[in-house]
């Protein structure tokens, strides 16, 4: 509804005096007014006296058409354009007159304003919107804000800040150049602000803070907007209600939520969002050989003022956990690479893991063999210990009498026990990688044979002594081998038990006897030895001729006469072997006969030489005299089996031949064909008789 309100000076206007003694018609009124705006018209009409103005009659719009009796009036112009008011006076005399005045009427401003914002505790922006008519401007604006304080601002676009909710009646009067005004009014709804918050969660690095708005609108008014600076750069980063965000450093964060409701009106809140820092997880663990513990060494820190609650180890990559000890210990099995993981959790509830390659070494195999021990006597030990390559074997401990202490360090070492019996050995190994091992064994051993010997008391050149083994041995075992050295020129001369040795001149010779026995255990015995000479030989005198007789005689001279326990020995050999005769003649015989019994038939080489002792043991004390060739005829035919005609012939070969293999018992078994006495006829007796084939019996 709009109120106008005229401001403009009255204009006085009398009319020319009426012929005669009529009235004169007058009145005053604006000659510029506004449409819709009241004008006021006063009669200024007089008359002749004694006369007075009796009637009026007014027509302001000039349309003809009276609008008004009364002396003054008032009149509103409904539209603009230029109209002729008139007023006729009538006096007491009933003489009239009338006075017209041109009126222009001007439309009035059209008011209007709008508003910015209508939220409490926020200056509200009013702007003026209205427009005067042309060629009118405005030129004054009042404002009535409708909180109690009357007319407020004379602004044109003013600000104002209510104290309170409510809906408040804001009334705009505007002037144009021309004097007209307008007023206009609007309801204006002074809403609540929301109320911004919101919450975020303690995260830490690494992890999505999650926001939950918490904020709230007065009723009916709904948030409808959320704008969210998730960095502090004063840019909008998110725009849904509950947003996440992965901060990328640990620390304070300066997070603002502007919330704006469906009524327009916005509010914000600030504050810190703390991310925690991780702690730190390291670890140290030592490569470890294989049956051994691997250390795990913690070295994880937290961020102050938070702890480490929390160890959780999985050693061997499987993704279960296995210890929540500080520093724990861990045997790996089998041998290889394992990837250990450490994951720590903080009194903030942060976690953080690390991941390590862990390596166990296959342990290196110790091995070694030992020679059989003998007391008195080094036991060598050969290492046979392998390593897995690349790793090589650097170190041997040895411990020989299983007492504990290290004995010895070199690979192959030799060691001398002092007592006999069991020794538990051990070696110990250890490779480049720092892994070792051991293994053991029983060493035993054994009490090593006595070496003894002996040999006759005069012992003279060319003549061969026995030597005779009297070595013992204990525990059970057994004398195996012999090593002879006659001469002490450290070669060995023989390896029978009880040999004889020809020594070719005669001097102080060591003789030494080394055995071993089954245990593998030697000894050896050294003794001295005085080789004389030998008396010269006897000269044989006789056979000198063939002899077919049942016995012979054999001849020699000696030119020194021989002591109670020297004798002469009579030597023969049939073929290349020279070999003593069963019988030995006397200290003072210079002759021998040698009966059938000892001597066969065929041809012999006879020799005579000067012995000591018995005739199975004894010594030669002279040289062996010249040697003698004769043929011996047959004295007992013991091949002319057939026909005893003395003579061997095919007939006795047959009948040995016809006796082939039979034994006593069998039939056709000819016990005088058993020449070799193995009670059986085989092809020996029969060579037997194919030997003596034609030979006589003289």
């Amino acid at each position: 509804m709009a109120i106008c309100v005229l401001i403009a000076c009255s204009i006085y206007h009398l009319g020319p005096n009426a012929p005669g003694k009529r009235p004169t018609a007058g009145f005053t009124a604006l000659s510029r007014v506004c449409a819709g705006e009241p004008v006021q018209f006063v009669s200024k009409s007089t008359a002749i006296f004694p006369a007075t103005i009796s009637a009026y009659s007014w027509d302001f719009n000039g349309d003809g058409e009276e609008d008004s009796t009364d002396q003054d009036d008032s009149y509103c112009f409904p539209s603009a354009g230029s109209y002729r008011a008139r007023l006729a006076v009538t006096d007491s005399k009933q003489r009239s007159h009338e006075w017209t005045q041109q009126i222009t009427v001007s439309c009035p401003p059209t008011t209007s304003f709008a508003t910015s914002g209508s939220c409490l505790g926020a200056p509200l922006q009013f702007r003026d919107t209205s427009v005067a008519t042309t060629p009118a401007e405005i030129e004054a604006w009042s404002w009535d804000f409708g909180d109690g304080g009357g007319i407020q601002s004379d602004e044109q676009d003013p600000r104002h800040q209510y104290d309170a909710v409510a809906t408040y009646r804001v009334t705009l009067t505007v002037t144009d150049s021309l004097g007209c005004s307008a007023s206009t009014h609007n309801e204006i709804a002074v809403c609540a602000r929301p109320t911004a918050r919101f919450t975020a969660t303690r995260v830490c690095l690494g992890s999505t803070t999650g926001f939950t708005d918490e904020s709230e609108a007065m009723p009916p008014a709904t948030i409808v907007q959320w704008s969210w600076d998730l960095d502090g750069d004063g840019e909008e980063d998110r725009t849904e209600s509950d947003p996440t965000h992965p901060f990328s450093t640990d620390g304070q964060h300066s997070v603002k939520l502007i919330v704006t409701d469906s009524h327009g009106c916005s509010n914000s809140c600030e504050m810190d969002v703390v991310v925690y820092p991780l702690p730190s997880a390291q670890f140290v663990a030592k490569e470890s050989c294989f049956g051994a513990d691997t250390h795990f060494v913690n070295e994880s820190t937290a961020n102050a003022p938070a702890s480490i609650q929390l160890c959780r180890w999985d050693f061997d990559g499987d993704g279960h956990e296995d210890s929540q000890e500080w520093s724990p210990t861990h045997q790996f099995s089998p041998p290889g690479s394992y990837t250990a993981r450490l994951t720590v959790t903080d009194s903030l509830g942060c976690s953080c893991y690390t991941e390590q390659l862990v390596r166990t070494h296959t342990l290196p195999a110790a091995c070694f063999t030992a020679t059989s021990a003998c007391l008195q006597t080094g036991t060598h030990f050969t290492d046979t210990s392998q390593a897995t390559p690349p790793a090589t074997i650097t170190r041997w401990s040895w411990d020989f009498d299983g007492d504990g202490t290290e004995d010895d360090t070199e690979r192959n070492p030799a060691h001398e026990y002092p007592t006999a019996g069991v020794h538990r050995a051990r070696l110990t190994v250890t490779d480049t990688l720092g892994c070792c091992s051991e293994t053991e064994r029983d060493i035993l051993v054994h009490v090593p044979p006595t070496a003894a010997f002996s040999h006759p008391y005069e012992v003279f050149v060319h003549t061969p002594p026995p030597f005779t083994d009297e070595s013992v041995t204990q525990g059970g075992a057994s004398i195996e081998a012999w090593s002879w050295d006659f001469e002490g020129d450290a070669c060995e001369d023989s390896t029978e038990q009880n040999p004889s040795y020809r020594y070719e001149s005669a001097g102080t010779y060591a003789v030494t006897l080394t055995v071993t026995d089954s245990y593998g255990c030697a000894n050896t015995v050294r003794q001295r030895l005085t080789v004389g000479k030998l008396y010269p030989a006897p000269t044989l005198v006789a056979p000198q001729n063939d002899y077919s007789a049942t016995s012979m005689t054999l001849l020699w001279k000696w030119d020194r006469r021989l002591e109670d326990d020297e004798r002469f020995k009579v030597l023969y050999c049939k073929g290349d072997e020279l070999v003593p005769s069963d019988r030995l003649g006397s200290a003072t015989e210079k002759h021998l006969d040698v009966g059938c019994d000892t001597v066969g038939h065929g041809s012999y080489t006879w020799a005579v030489v000067v012995v000591r002792g018995p005739d199975d043991n004894c010594e030669h004390l002279s040289e062996i005299s010249d040697m003698r060739v004769f043929r011996r005829a047959l004295c007992c035919p013991r091949e002319d089996v057939a026909g005893q005609n003395g003579v061997v012939t095919s007939a006795d070969v047959n009948k040995v031949r016809n006796a082939l293999g039979t034994e006593p018992g069998d039939e056709g078994y000819c016990s005088e064909c058993d020449f070799n006495g193995n009670k059986k006829i085989d092809e020996d007796d029969v060579n037997q008789v194919l030997n003596a084939l034609a030979d006589e019996c003289y």
